[in-house]
């Protein structure tokens, strides 16, 4: 019996769209190209005894051209599709039960700079809710189903080509944090003995009492309370293996009772066969990928505030202890340098000391790794082993993070640095001490696996979901029935399907908004006829009389630039607004000054002096 009923979008409508459109259909033949001119410079430097082999990208991974093209044989026509779903789970509304998934796909043909850009993203579906789904491959069937049929082969008009050819596409990744992986990747999640998914590295306990679990990851030492697990080193992991893989798979298959599956599982950390593996561009080790936008920021950023400030780990007498007036200060500083250090692209940056527990975003911890703790560790006199440690983390993760290509040389530099951190992590917060083995995160751990990600899938950023982070985001704001919550987001998704594709079968439908600029239309003055403005706000005698305020200072140094003197001046003759829309279809936009109360950000004002035909912005700080 059906428990939950969903609309789920078709793909092939998408793909069918993007070849009806010459431009659509050039971009997704990017991946191709990029695939060709590494496989040139591989057949040269073979050649030539030379290696110039760089990673920045999916179109030049080692996963891509190794194993889906030369060892699978997909993607040999340039206009074969690749895929990379994600999903994710989220509350809709924060004062009512509303659990919601939603799953998007990603052209991994497009070029890295527009990939990820909204109009770019397709939404599959969004479960019906209020609970989060038990089995989410139950809803992801459909959209396998459907790729199965679209791997074989459709039909399709290549606008570009001005001919029909048959159009082949796979789903070559299953994006998710750690939680939202162990949903899809059919694998014993971070809470199993073999809890890591990419390594057969053994998880440890903290003690030897009853019920105790093994869940984490120290290297450097042998304890008496894990007296079976391995001798590591960080410098020798012992990797999961694709043909061990599904030997694993065999015997769980095999098996004939409950209990000698999970017997099996405890020793191996596989579960079962995972759903994704249906697609033809399966690849067990590459498929699940390293998620480091939760990773880096929220889960390894946040482990070592907690680790400073957090009292059942910062005990007294620990280098990293930080007093509670040092986390005060601290925190003072990080608001403080909002005046001096603003983000432009996000919102304030909370002080941490305070708001640490009331949902910190992943952008507050970003702005924390790579602008402010190291500094400010300097000047409140942090240890110098600890303020090594944390800047080895940043190094290491704005060298990963940097959308640039890398080399193996660069990887193999990169991986050393990791070594360096994740030695001096344990040796600070760990120790010789077994019972702190609860400081060893399995999210630290995987730190090591950054550079052979890079090299699998062509940058860490490919595993990011910030891409449906940001979709849910996107949605959730849009969402007005509180009755229906997830009827009016599936309606909301559909409208939103129908109108990108609608746009790609014609493209003069679309809007696509320039850059701001500033008319000048004193050798054109027809060109006023033309001009549309929005929002205007009527400049009233007490706001521009008042001395000193912002409206008269703009005013003063309007009449200044554009040459009128103050008698001349008519309120008429000027007008202030938003937003304007120019005769080409550019679309002047601002914030008014009024509506910016916060002392970092910018503020704009737009002005229309219809004495001197010209259009005039302030920009004040």
């Amino acid at each position: 019996m059906p428990r939950a009923q969903l609309t789920v979008l078709p793909v092939k409508a998408t793909i069918q769209a993007l070849y009806a459109n010459e431009h659509s259909s050039w971009l997704v033949q990017q991946r191709d190209q990029t695939l060709k001119r590494v496989l040139r410079l591989t057949a040269n430097a073979m050649k030539t005894s030379t290696s110039e082999q760089s990673y920045s990208d999916f179109s030049n991974s080692k996963i891509h051209t190794e194993i889906h093209y030369e060892s699978l044989g997909l993607f040999q026509d340039p206009r074969d599709i690749a895929f990379a779903l994600s999903t994710d789970g989220a509350q809709l509304t924060m004062k009512k039960h509303s659990n919601t998934w939603i799953l998007i796909l990603t052209l991994l043909n497009l070029p890295a700079d527009i990939r990820y850009q909204t109009n770019n993203v397709i939404i599959n579906f969004a479960t019906p809710g209020p609970n989060s789904p038990g089995d989410i491959e139950s809803f992801l069937r459909p959209l396998f189903e459907e790729m199965a049929e679209v791997s074989e082969g459709i039909w399709i008009w290549d606008a570009l080509k001005d001919a029909y050819f048959v159009c082949r596409a796979w789903i070559t990744l299953g994006l998710g944090d750690m939680l939202g992986s162990a949903k899809i990747n059919g694998m014993a999640g971070h809470g199993g003995i073999y809890g890591d998914r990419f390594s057969m590295v053994q998880a440890a306990k903290t003690s030897d009492q009853s019920g105790s679990r093994a869940q984490y990851y120290p290297i450097l030492n042998i304890d008496h309370f894990n007296p079976d697990r391995h001798k590591y080193s960080f410098d020798d992991i012992p990797m999961r293996e694709y043909n061990c893989y599904f030997d694993v798979l065999s015997k769980l298959e095999q098996a004939r009772t409950k209990a000698e599956r999970e017997r099996i599982t405890r020793k191996t950390g596989i579960l079962r066969l995972p759903l994704c593996a249906a697609s033809a561009a399966f690849f067990h080790l590459s498929f699940f990928p390293i998620d480091p936008f939760h990773l880096f920021y929220k889960n390894i950023m946040a482990f070592v505030w907690d680790l400073w400030t957090i009292q059942k780990h910062s005990v007294p007498g620990k280098i990293f202890r930080l007093a509670p007036v040092v986390v005060a200060t601290l925190g003072k500083l990080v608001e403080s340098a909002m005046f001096t250090l603003p983000p432009a692209f996000c919102g304030p940056v909370r002080n941490p000391h305070l708001k640490r527990q009331s949902q910190y975003k992943i952008y507050e911890w970003m702005a924390l790794l790579h602008w402010y703790l190291v500094p400010m560790a300097i000047k409140l006199d942090f240890h110098p082993n600890v303020i090594e440690n944390l800047a080895d983390f940043v190094w290491c993760v704005e060298f990963a993070m940097t959308s640039i290509s890398r080399t193996e040389q660069d990887l193999w530099t990169l991986r050393k640095r990791i070594v360096k951190f994740l030695t001096g992590f344990e040796q600070i917060y760990v120790g010789k001490n077994p019972e702190n083995n609860h400081r060893a995160h399995l999210c630290v751990f995987q730190m090591i696996h950054v550079p052979v990600h890079i090299e699998w899938n062509g940058s860490i950023r490919t595993g990011s979901q910030a891409t449906v982070e940001r979709t849910i985001g996107e949605m959730g704001q849009k969402i007005r029935s509180r009755r229906l919550p997830f009827a009016n987001l599936t309606n909301l998704i559909i409208h939103r399907e129908r109108i990108r594709i609608l746009g790609l079968y014609y493209p003069d439908l679309q809007f696509i908004k320039p850059r701001i600029q500033v008319l000048d239309t004193t050798s054109n003055p027809q060109a006023i006829n033309n001009i549309k403005a929005t929002f205007p706000i009527r400049i009233n005698f007490r706001e521009s009389e008042e001395a000193n305020s912002a409206t008269f200072l703009q005013l003063q140094a309007l009449l200044t630039e554009a040459g009128i003197s103050g008698e001349d001046l008519q309120f008429d003759a000027v007008a202030r607004f938003g937003k304007i829309r120019l005769q080409n279809m550019a679309v002047l936009q601002s914030e008014m000054y009024y509506q910016c109360r916060g002392p970092s950000r910018r503020k704009y004002c737009w002005f229309w002096v219809g004495v001197s035909l010209r259009l005039y912005r302030f920009e004040l700080n």
